[in-house]
C-alpha cells in the first residue's frame, strides 16, 4: 500500500508539473488518499 501511495504521489507530482497547478491541489489529494 505504501509503494502504491508514492506511486500515486509521484504521479501526482508529474501532473502538476504538466499542468502547472498550485500545489494545494496534489496536498488536497494528499488528504483525500490518507484519511479515507
Amino acid at each position: 500500500m505504501f509503494q502504491f501511495f508514492l506511486y500515486f504521489v509521484n504521479n501526482k507530482i508529474n501532473v502538476l508539473k504538466l499542468q502547472r497547478l498550485p500545489i494545494f491541489y496534489m496536498s488536497n489529494d494528499y488528504y483525500f488518499v490518507t484519511h479515507n
